[in-house]
């Protein structure tokens, strides 16, 4: 694994493995913030050695790709080096409390199974049975289409803009879906709470 130094990463707040563990922060020690209830408010806790971003990247290294976030291996623990790794979309699904079986064409799995085997986004798949009520069938049946976008004059797709930014294209779908500016929708960070009325993207 390609690791930075200390003095390389000190006062580096724009690094990728800052911003994760700046949120995992966020989530066990703010009492504002929209995750503390899932987390700090059920007791998850950040070993005493992660307080220090220093120690938590030469623990962690670097991320091994802007798809891949930090999980907890066992959901009932803290935040320790014993008890997490870097997890795609995927992983992270197949671990979730309260992962869904769905059941189409005969067989049982998990989204983030079925997502992985049609070629789909778990999160985007999540959304059309669940905020929009399609039946499996339905969701699973259609492909997603590419998305055209207007971002700064240039006219791209939102799956080559979230590839861009490191956002993951389900997260991405979501948040433009919502009616959020798509500016915003790409740079926020992944806890951020949306509020009031934003401007809709040039799909």
């Amino acid at each position: 694994m390609d690791y930075l130094s200390q003095s390389a990463i000190s006062g580096r707040k724009d690094l990728p493995e800052y911003i994760v563990w700046k949120g995992m922060r966020q989530r066990c020690l703010n009492v504002k913030n929209a995750a503390y209830p899932r987390y700090g408010g059920r007791g998850i806790e950040i070993c005493e050695r992660w307080m220090d971003f220093v120690m938590f990247y030469a623990d962690m290294g670097k991320r091994p790709s802007p798809e891949h976030s930090l999980e907890r291996i066992d959901n009932s623990r803290g935040y320790s080096p014993d008890n997490c790794k870097w997890a795609t979309e995927i992983e992270q699904q197949r671990n979730r409390r309260d992962n869904v079986l769905i059941t189409f064409q005969g067989e049982t799995k998990t989204i983030a199974e079925w997502a992985e085997q049609l070629g789909l986004s778990a999160n985007a798949l999540y959304m059309r049975m669940n905020r929009l009520g399609w039946t499996p069938e339905r969701a699973m049946a259609q492909k997603f289409k590419a998305r055209s976008v207007v971002f700064r004059g240039e006219t791209t797709t939102l799956k080559a803009l979230a590839a861009r930014y490191g956002i993951n294209y389900g997260t991405l779908i979501n948040r433009v879906d919502a009616g959020n500016d798509l500016e915003v929708a790409l740079t926020a960070p992944v806890e951020s709470k949306f509020r009031g009325k934003s401007k809709k993207a040039q799909v």
